[in-house]
């Protein structure tokens, strides 16, 4: 894989009475260390502008999501175990807990695809079901153009 990279990130999270579909597309870049594949990519929060840097950190059985910014948080996506981490806004901490169902990785020469479908708790309160999918291409492979 290249070291400048398209990354797509598809979300829908699935409440009672509403989906909340969100899609984002950015430039990063791509490493491996350690038999771990990195993503790195700046993010910008629509509601204040700032800047969020996030990072996806790929084992062979789970996916991690660093975000530090506005707002920080270390998700863990694992079928093995449930990850309960702090959600970090400006309006205070959040508990959230993670149950991953399913976790599918698929990686070719110039691009890495992710599917999780995973469950949100706050407070080990059940707040929604989710499924987000990545596609991680090399920018030439890519066939987009970021303005």
């Amino acid at each position: 894989m290249q070291k400048e990279v398209i990354i797509s990130i598809n979300g829908l999270h699935s409440l009672e009475d509403d989906d909340d579909n969100v899609e984002m597309i950015a430039p990063g870049k791509y490493y491996k260390k350690n038999d771990k594949q990195y993503i790195i990519y700046n993010e910008i929060c629509e509601d204040s502008n700032e800047v969020n840097k996030n990072t996806i950190k790929i084992n062979n059985d789970s996916v991690e999501i660093i975000r530090k910014g506005a707002s920080n948080v270390h998700m863990i996506f694992d079928e093995k175990e449930k990850n309960v981490s702090y959600y970090n806004t400006p309006f205070g901490n959040i508990l959230i807990g993670l149950n991953t169902n399913s976790l599918k990785i698929n990686e070719l020469d110039n691009e890495i695809n992710i599917a999780i479908d995973y469950s949100v708790e706050v407070n080990y309160e059940h707040l929604s079901n989710c499924v987000m999918t990545m596609s991680i291409k090399s920018k030439e492979d890519a066939n987009i153009t970021l303005m």
